[in-house]
């Protein structure tokens, strides 16, 4: 069983789904795969921290007419009288759905990721790292190039499957092996990945060929071609 199948077996894994077969097969994956039973631990934790579910709360009754009026923007041409506890209730909602729409745009202003914090005139980009995961002795160089624009970037790294929390160290590289960008990041669990968040000044670089380099403390140096556009 590979990696990859193993990985996405995690669910039912610690949901006691598996057949019989099956968990064993799983289990004699992470009784030699370090990466992998990380991963599983990490997932485990995840799922033990999540709080209890809560009986949701009826939500507060709307009349049809002032909420079309508030999506719509247009004055209802006839409503009837409300008394003062209806009045009350539908400022609130009012209120509400204004934040809601308040955040929203918000979100989609700074790119559309919550979590980041991107600097004065960056952009947001991404780069997932999630399948390029390798056993020692093995190499990313050989595979298709990542890609990033040239520019001030607020840049998210979804670490390989395995990879833990933590402090990193990232590196860009010519192909003469010089350093011409470093950074340090602390990596934080996210959506079941390791995710790094950093800002990176690219604009004085010329577009081409690079290498990403990515190291923590008790691992080796892990570099991943990147093109740089």
């Amino acid at each position: 069983m590979t990696c990859k199948q193993t990985a996405d077996r995690v669910t039912d894994y610690l949901e006691g789904c598996l057949t019989p077969e099956q968990h064993q097969q799983v289990e004699q994956h992470l009784a030699t795969c370090r990466d992998c039973r990380t991963y599983f631990d990490q997932m485990r934790q995840f799922v033990t921290a999540l709080p209890a579910p809560t009986e949701p709360e009826a939500p507060v009754e709307v009349p049809s007419v002032i909420l079309e009026a508030f999506l719509t923007g247009k004055r209802p041409l006839k409503t009837r009288s409300l008394g003062l506890p209806q009045i009350v209730a539908v400022s609130v909602v009012v209120v509400i759905l204004a934040l809601v729409c308040l955040s929203i745009r918000m979100i989609t202003h700074r790119g559309g990721r919550p979590g980041i914090s991107p600097s004065y005139n960056s952009q947001t980009a991404v780069l997932d790292l999630r399948e390029w995961s390798v056993l020692r002795g093995e190499s990313n160089l050989h595979r298709n190039p990542l890609q990033l624009r040239r520019g001030r970037l607020a840049l998210s790294i979804l670490l390989p499957i395995g990879r833990e929390p933590g402090e990193y160290e990232i590196t860009l590289l010519e192909r003469s092996g010089r350093p011409v960008v470093t950074a340090r990041s602390t990596g934080q669990l996210e959506d079941h990945a390791t995710v790094l968040h950093v800002n990176l000044d690219l604009r004085t670089l010329p577009g081409g060929s690079y290498q990403l380099g990515v190291w923590q403390q008790g691992w080796d140096w892990t570099y991943y071609p990147l093109l740089l556009r």
